[in-house]
C-alpha cells in the first residue's frame, strides 16, 4: 500500500486552520525529526517516496531534506510520470503538486484506484481552493500543506503521515 501525502506549505511554520475548513496539522510526535532519521532497517517504518513536482528547483530541494533524513526518493516532473511510476514501482508516500502543464495533481488522484495512497499535497494553492482539492481527494489525502514549507514543517508532517498509516494498517 503507498502512502499519498498532500503537502500545502504556508510562509510560516505555524498550523492554521483555512477558511474552507482545511487544517494543517503539525506533527503530534515530540521528535519528529529524530524519528524521520532512522533508517528503514531500525525500524518497518515506510520509506519510499514518489515527489511529483514539475519545478525543478523545489523537486531538488525537497528531495534533499528528504533524503539527508534516510528517504529513498523517486522524481516524476509531471503527472503522467508520476502515474507511470504508481502504477510501475510501490511508495509508501506519494508528495504531489497540483498546478503543473499537462495534467494536474487532481487528476492524478483521480487515476488512483483505490485503495489509494495516503497522499500529500504540496501546493500554493494558487489556482485551486483547499476545499475543492479536498472534496476532490476525499479519504486519499492525508495532509494539505502550502508552499513554501520549512524543512522541519516538511519532515514533521512526513513522519506524522507515515505514523498514521503505520496505526492504521495493522
Amino acid at each position: 500500500m503507498a502512502l499519498a501525502f498532500v503537502l500545502e506549505c504556508g510562509e510560516t511554520d505555524t498550523p492554521k486552520s483555512e477558511d474552507d475548513g482545511v487544517v494543517v496539522r503539525p506533527s503530534p510526535l515530540p521528535s519528529a525529526l529524530e524519528h524521520a532519521g532512522q533508517s528503514a532497517s531500525a525500524t518497518d517504518m515506510p520509506t519510499r517516496i514518489l515527489l511529483v513536482e514539475d519545478d525543478w528547483a523545489v523537486r531538488a530541494t525537497t528531495r534533499e531534506v528528504l533524503e539527508t533524513r534516510g528517504y529513498s526518493v523517486t522524481e516524476a516532473p509531471d503527472a503522467e510520470d508520476g502515474l507511470q511510476l504508481l502504477r510501475d514501482q510501490e511508495f509508501d508516500v506519494l508528495i504531489l503538486d497540483l498546478f503543473m502543464p499537462g495534467h494536474d495533481g487532481l487528476w492524478l488522484l483521480d487515476q488512483i484506484d483505490p485503495p489509494p495512497p495516503v497522499v500529500i499535497v504540496f501546493s500554493a494553492f494558487e489556482y485551486v481552493s483547499q476545499a475543492r482539492v479536498k472534496a476532490q481527494g476525499g479519504s486519499k489525502i492525508a495532509r494539505l500543506l502550502k508552499k513554501p514549507a520549512s524543512p522541519s514543517l516538511l519532515l514533521e508532517n512526513v513522519v506524522s503521515a507515515i505514523d498514521e498509516w503505520r496505526a492504521g494498517s495493522h
